[in-house]
């Protein structure tokens, strides 16, 4: 796929001489031996074999992906829509809280639209859920340190399972923000005693 972004076909690895049994010439088949550019006639698939020793073998036809479109006309307005909260959840309460203090160190390093957004429609809800009322990024990241610490904040309401998300949530059409994870809580999830 490296080679249909960069134009570039790589050498062969580890080639070094053909099988002399092998007859390629006028064949219009070559090998590699250098980084050589991708003619620009030659279109944009390529074709990916691979020949296993246990038999297995796979073929496979790659197309380039369409250029991206880039930002959307009204990418730069988004940064500046109003914003009025967003959820957080976990699977426990302690999960809840480390995430809190997690989300509070990461909410000013982001658009905050785009972190509200990102928080209520690119993260699965769980079990444990609070909802952030907040306008901006400095009156969350007290919230969500009030919510790490386990100290009442009227800025921060539980969310009952099921419960719809209050009035104001962002929108599902903004810009998003890479998140941090969940912490690393060592529990284990089996559907057998361990």
């Amino acid at each position: 796929m490296l080679c249909l972004q960069h134009r570039r076909i790589p050498r062969q690895a580890q080639f070094e001489t053909l099988n002399p049994r092998i007859e390629i010439a006028g064949s219009g088949l070559t090998v590699p031996t250098a980084t050589v550019p991708w003619p620009a006639d030659a279109g944009r698939r390529a074709a990916v074999s691979s020949f296993g020793m246990s038999g297995t073998n796979a073929h496979v036809v790659l197309a380039a992906a369409p250029e991206p479109a880039g930002p959307g006309p009204d990418a730069d307005a988004d940064a500046d829509a109003p914003v009025r909260g967003f959820p957080i959840s976990a699977h426990q309460d302690e999960a809840l809280r480390e995430l809190a203090a997690r989300w509070a160190e990461d909410v000013t390093r982001h658009p905050y639209p785009a972190f509200a957004r990102t928080a209520t429609h690119g993260r699965t809800r769980l079990g444990r859920a609070a909802w952030i009322t907040s306008a901006d990024p400095a009156e969350a990241r007290a919230a969500l340190t009030a919510l790490a610490r386990g100290e009442q904040d009227p800025r921060v309401r539980e969310l009952p399972p099921g419960e719809p998300l209050p009035d104001g949530a962002p929108a599902d059409d903004r810009p998003a923000a890479d998140l941090p994870g969940y912490p690393w809580q060592r529990t284990p999830y089996s559907i057998r005693p361990l």
